[in-house]
């Protein structure tokens, strides 16, 4: 996958717009995790080179190798993520209600510099929303839930902390938790912390 990905992929991606681009590889993600024997085969093909399975914490994950929040803002492809190597996926950021995120355009290549800025400004669809996607994910078992990302955003009446988190059912009725975490060195203009 490395030639095809690096002479056809990057170039047609490169070519779009890069939110574009973003959301083209985030839907093939979500494609590829919505196709069962697939991501099984896939999940148990690819590894990354000398990855092992880690604890951190008391938990298990497959290897080092991990998704920060950013990419998968709605908890879209993280099965997909999941399939294509990574140990562990984290969603978000995401906010308690529902937001469209910063005007257009808000992501800017810079390839003189090899880097990319976004300014997306956390669009999502909220995390009551990515609560009930994730549900229908995976058992635990089967793949490690991934952990989400949230932070707050306008129209909070009070800190989320004092308010329930969504839960996350999975079978045998074993909530998990959304946890709000911070992200301090993230600008969050558009959340008015």
């Amino acid at each position: 996958m490395g030639i095809l990905y690096e002479k056809v992929a990057t170039r047609a991606l490169f070519a779009m717009d890069p939110e574009a681009a973003h959301t083209l590889a985030l839907r093939g993600m979500a494609l590829l995790g919505s196709t069962g024997p697939l991501r099984a085969w896939l999940e148990r093909s690819v590894t990354p080179a000398g990855a092992k399975p880690i604890q951190v914490a008391g938990l298990s994950f497959p290897n080092f190798v991990g998704l920060a929040a950013g990419f998968d803002k709605d908890g879209l492809g993280w099965k997909g993520a999941a399939a294509l190597g990574f140990g562990h996926v984290e969603i978000g950021t995401a906010t308690w209600h529902a937001q469209p995120g910063n005007e257009k355009p808000r992501v800017f290549r810079y390839p003189s510099l090899r880097a990319v800025v976004n300014r997306y400004g956390f669009p999502n669809i909220g995390s009551e929303a990515i609560a009930q996607r994730i549900a229908r994910g995976p058992a635990r078992g089967h793949r490690l839930l991934p952990w989400a990302s949230i932070l707050v955003n306008p129209r909070s009446s009070t800190h989320p902390t004092a308010k329930p988190w969504p839960k996350i059912t999975s079978p045998p009725s074993r909530p998990w938790p959304l946890t709000p975490t911070t992200s301090p060195s993230t600008s969050a203009a558009q959340t008015h912390l």
